[in-house]
Formats: C-alpha cells, structure tokens, sequence
C-alpha cells in the first residue's frame, strides 16, 4: 500500500530544487507515534505555479488516510503547500529519521538526503521530554529549531531526558502531599481528642460552699474571691 511520505516525495522538488524550499515540524511522543508537517514555498511569487506542479504530483501519490495536504498564500504573496501526516514510526514517513526511546533518555536522529540538501531549510522537532543534549544548539524546553544555513548541515541529532511512565520528580511531589497530609490530619485529630478527653474541673466557693468553675475568678453567688 503507498504512502505520502513527507521527504521520499519530495523527488519532483529535487527537479525544481533551484526553486522551492521546505519548512519541516515533526511531534513526537514516547512511543514513537507523532505528527509530520511540512510547508513547501517557491523561492519567489513569479515562480507560483511550481507549487501547482508539487500538489498535482503529491494528491497523485495521496492515500494515507491520515495524511492532509492543503494549500494556502503567504503574506509576501507566495503560494504554499502545506502537508501533514500522522504516524505510528517516524519511519513510516521519513525513512531518514530514526526515533529511540530507551529507559533513561529518548534519541532522535535526521539525515538531510544528498538530494534535499538545498531544499529543506528550516526544521522543528519536539520531542517527548526536555532535550538534554543536541549538536545543534537552538533548543529550549522540550523544542529544537535547526536552521540550515550551511549545506554541509545535512544531520541532526537530539536527546532529551525520559521521565518514564510517571516522572520522578512527579511521583516525589504526590509522596510528599500525602505525607504533609498525614501529619496535618493527624495533629487536627489530637487535639480534637483532647478537646473531647479534657475533664472539667470545679472549685467550691470558701465563704458559701457554691460549686464554681475553674475558670471563675469569683463566686457567682456570694462574690468572694477564688484565687
């Protein structure tokens, strides 16, 4: 069964290489399923109906159904072509991309085709967690820009730290909760036990003998001094 697949299909671009360029987003998550979008745009407007050519070719190959490929303008007055793919393996779209998810970090790896070199300028990954390593300096958070400005840039290689199934820091912060929640409520439950548990007291008036709590200073009835 074919395929729209975002890079392989990018040959009739490779023809017009001297006129279009590409614009690359790829979602990733743990498992290795995620999200591919890329917007193709002519060099300059006189040069529109390259991407007349590209959408023809590209609705010709189409019969993934969770692939989409729209076309749109630009503020600058350029026709673009934006395509987007869901997919299970990275692989499955881009077989120059490789994702690893290991038990401690996640590895994502891109290889920009001999081919394609001229074409593909921009691209945009974000992965799964925050990107720890790169040999491509422009991240931030869990996201990665890589600007192809030189054309010996042709690989990009990100990693990013795994926070397993639950996070530690994650799972720390609920033991924590319900620790801070078990010492409060087990101070709230003394002291209403205490409350409950603490006997009253009385004192009798010397003068005239009436019971009086040990609170009062003075015998209700006579008035005498109790302290």
């Amino acid at each position: 069964m074919k395929k729209l697949r975002l890079l392989s299909l990018l040959a009739l671009c490779l023809l017009l290489s001297s006129c279009l360029e590409a614009e690359v987003e790829i979602d990733l998550k743990r498992d290795g399923s995620g999200e591919m979008r890329m917007k193709i745009l002519p060099l300059e407007v006189s040069l529109n109906s390259m991407i007349d050519l590209v959408e023809a070719d590209l609705r010709e190959k189409q019969s993934h159904k969770d692939s989409d490929i729209q076309k749109g303008s630009e503020s600058d007055g350029r026709k673009s072509l934006f395509i987007r793919e869901k997919f299970k393996k990275i692989e499955e779209v881009a077989e120059n991309c490789r994702f690893i998810s290991h038990q401690d970090h996640d590895e994502f790896t891109m290889d920009v085709p001999y081919d394609f070199l001229g074409i593909v300028k921009r691209v945009k990954v974000n992965m799964p967690n925050q990107i720890i390593n790169s040999n491509v300096g422009n991240f931030k958070g869990r996201s990665l820009v890589w600007e192809r400005t030189r054309p010996s840039d042709n690989r990009l290689f990100i990693k990013s730290k795994s926070s397993g199934p639950i996070g530690k820091e994650f799972l720390l912060a609920i033991i924590l909760g319900i620790a801070i929640l078990g010492i409060a409520s087990l101070i709230i439950m003394t002291k209403i036990q205490k409350r409950k548990v603490t006997p009253e007291y009385f004192n009798f008036c010397p003068e005239c003998g009436t019971k009086a709590s040990a609170r009062d200073n003075f015998c209700q009835n006579c008035g005498q001094s109790l302290r």
